[in-house]
């Protein structure tokens, strides 16, 4: 279906920054709706007024007869959103939309790094954001093997904020736990809230927050076939998402698991450079669908 009446948007709402792309250019701004860590969108009035900002921006960038039509939007969602969740979320963005079609996070992560729908050779992706974390192996973009938690950065916030304030009866603001998950590694010593906080309680404090992503990857890993593990052992697995930046995470992970894990180019626009390559590579499979 031609997009030459109307706009076609790729739209990747995650839970710290809402990301966009009209005609190729990504953008993005804060998401400013209240969403705890692994709620998927819980607030569709915060949802539809953020969406509309969104659609004001996508409108002053193309000509007027592009938004005399509602647009089009291909979406991701996390893999394990039920549909419930998913149904919710399409149909806010359907109030102000013409089609949309949902898709699953790592396939358009995989695009992302690269990969495409011709390529046989299965390919690795762990989707690692701020509620979610995603493993899946991709083959001919199907998932042959997942594993999902509702578990993400915000989680390593939370177990760290716990700590402080058990310990030292201080609370850190959400820009200083943030901060200190990026810098960790570059100090023996962090200060947080005006005390001071040795590297190594900080590592552990992490390490044990990590688990459970490290448990579901074995579980996961321990069920590929044989074949399928020898490629993802040399090719390694590309870690995309806001926390794969995390110093000494791909380290811990490969140590945990003994699969190689490796951050890809630009890990946090993944997602977009994906759905961007799969509105061009099939968009009237796509639009079909709607």
């Amino acid at each position: 279906m031609s997009d030459t009446f109307n706009m076609v948007v790729m739209l990747d709402w995650g839970t710290e920054n809402i990301r966009w792309s009209l005609g190729g250019e990504i953008h993005s701004m804060p998401n400013e709706s209240p969403l705890l860590p692994g709620i998927l969108f819980n607030d569709p009035e915060a949802l539809t007024l953020q969406w509309r900002q969104v659609l004001r921006h996508c409108a002053a960038m193309v000509p007027w007869h592009k938004r005399i039509i509602k647009p089009k939007v291909l979406a991701p969602v996390p893999l394990g959103s039920s549909g419930v969740e998913g149904g919710g979320y399409a149909h806010v963005l359907k109030q102000e939309a013409l089609s949309v079609i949902l898709c699953e996070a790592p396939v358009a992560a995989a695009m992302g790094c690269g990969y495409s729908e011709e390529n046989e050779k299965p390919i690795g992706i762990l989707e690692l954001g701020a509620s979610f974390s995603q493993f899946a192996v991709i083959q001919q973009c199907g998932i042959r093997i997942s594993a999902s938690l509702r578990r993400g950065g915000r989680n390593l916030d939370a177990a760290l904020k716990r700590h402080l304030k058990r310990q030292f009866h201080i609370e850190p603001s959400d820009m200083e736990l943030s901060a200190v998950k990026h810098d960790w590694n570059r100090h023996e010593t962090l200060r947080l809230g005006g005390i001071v906080v040795e590297r190594d309680t900080v590592r552990q404090i992490y390490a044990a927050a990590v688990t459970p992503l490290v448990e579901a990857l074995q579980d996961a890993l321990d069920d590929l076939a044989p074949e399928m593990s020898a490629i993802l052992k040399s090719d390694g697995i590309q870690m995309t998402g806001g926390l794969s930046q995390m110093p000494r995470l791909s380290e811990y992970l490969t140590e945990r698991t003994g699969f190689p894990f490796h951050p890809t180019k630009n890990p946090a626009q993944a997602v977009m450079r994906g759905l961007l390559e799969m509105q061009k590579s099939r968009p009237p499979k796509l639009w079909r669908r709607a």
